[in-house]
């Protein structure tokens, strides 16, 4: 169609997003929410667009973003690059050291008020992982990525319930990332959380 030919033809960048304050624990009382996949497994848009039917109003009475929380800026600039109807760029990859904690309160149709954190996180933590298990070096920026994941899901581990989806690249098994396919991360990475107890409860 017109519209999209138009929008390639206009060059646009892909949204870059600021680097984000490490984060140590997740402070208030919520519905954490994780986002895993590999990396280019499409988690970062599936949440972008999750988090814009949200804002909508459509799925939900409405959606009440926590200024306070450490991805703030992220959370409503990745939401508004998906708007229902329009043409859009997809955003750039996630940064390894880079995750993202977007709180919001949504009030739902019988006007309850559910409190959410949604977590984004790197694609590339599925190779530390895997590069962690196989005792295989790490680089400063992937140990730093792991200490994050330590810290929010063991360390200071919080009480809330917490939600984690597993964002498959459809049609992409054998395509390979470092030479491994899709497959031996997302079991690496099984394995790994289960043995950390990062599944307990």
């Amino acid at each position: 169609e017109d519209v999209f030919i138009n929008k390639m033809l206009q060059y646009e960048t892909s949204q870059s997003f600021e680097a984000p304050q490490p984060l140590y624990s997740i402070d208030s009382q919520c519905t954490e929410i994780y986002f895993w996949g590999i990396p280019s497994s499409g988690k970062t848009c599936a949440l972008g667009g999750i988090l814009s039917m949200a804002k909508s109003g459509t799925v939900a009475r409405s959606m009440l973003p926590d200024n306070t929380c450490q991805g703030f800026g992220y959370m409503n600039r990745l939401s508004s690059l998906f708007v229902d109807g329009k043409i859009c760029r997809l955003p750039g990859g996630t940064p390894v050291t880079s995750t993202y904690e977007m709180r919001f309160e949504l009030q739902d149709n019988e006007m309850r008020i559910h409190p959410i954190a949604c977590m984004d996180m790197a694609g590339e933590l599925f190779t530390c992982l895997f590069n962690a298990d196989a005792g295989e070096q790490l680089r400063e920026d992937q140990q730093q990525a792991l200490d994050t994941l330590d810290n929010i899901l063991l360390n200071n581990r919080s009480s809330n319930r917490k939600i984690h989806f597993f964002v498959i690249e459809y049609g992409a098994e054998d395509r390979k990332y470092n030479d491994l396919p899709q497959a031996e991360y997302l079991n690496s990475a099984a394995m790994h959380l289960a043995a950390k107890g990062v599944f307990r409860d």
